[in-house]
């Protein structure tokens, strides 16, 4: 959904319309639009009731972690297939580089050029994947932490700036699904952003 607002003389209405609806008309989706008081305030109750129920969010740190250990999963056969790669290539360039002495260099000197291409391109993506994975590995977290976290959340709310509000919001949940015709509204946390909140937690205790 998109966050917009129409003006009433002096008064502004915060709203948020499905896109799906701008797009293609307001019969393709059955939300269209709803307030976004409405929708902010059901996503603060949400984590409200994550940092008071034990059980909501020890369920909810379950499925945080078990999303990291699946990326990480994903992103450690992609490295794998990488150094695969590179192996295959690092081959390929000593078997051209080899022709390249006992041939006519203008006949291999473009393949030449293609194999140290790919092997920037892979060795860039390789560095990439290296680096996610150590990001990843360290957003596991613990319900001790997170639940001092929210409540540290909770606490300073309502000191907040409506900017405040929208920027701390945005950094620990990932996407907010709403359903127009029951009116249920679910959330799906980050688990960068609730990491990054518990270490501002910590720093500030």
């Amino acid at each position: 959904m998109v966050h917009t607002y129409t003006s009433r003389g002096s008064r502004r209405y915060r709203y948020y319309v499905c896109a799906t609806a701008q797009q293609r008309g307001w019969g393709a989706c059955k939300t269209k639009s709803v307030s976004a008081p409405a929708i902010e305030d059901a996503v603060l109750a949400r984590i409200k009731n994550a940092a008071a129920n034990p059980e909501v969010l020890s369920a909810t740190l379950a499925r945080l972690n078990d999303d990291v250990a699946a990326k990480c999963s994903e992103l450690e056969r992609e490295r794998d297939q990488l150094k695969k790669q590179l192996d295959q290539l690092g081959r390929e360039l000593a078997q051209t580089t080899k022709a390249f002495r006992s041939t006519a260099p203008d006949l291999i000197a473009d393949r030449l050029a293609d194999l140290q291409d790919r092997i920037g391109t892979a060795e860039r993506r390789l560095t990439a994947v290296q680096q996610e994975l150590q990001t990843l590995r360290s957003d596991v977290i613990d319900d001790g932490a997170v639940a001092v976290a929210l409540a540290e959340f909770i606490r300073v709310w309502e000191f907040l700036t409506l900017k405040e509000q929208v920027r701390m919001v945005s950094t620990i949940v990932e996407k907010v699904g709403y359903d127009g015709e029951s009116g249920k509204v679910t959330v799906a946390f980050r688990a960068a952003g609730i990491k990054e909140l518990c270490r501002r937690a910590e720093t500030e205790n």
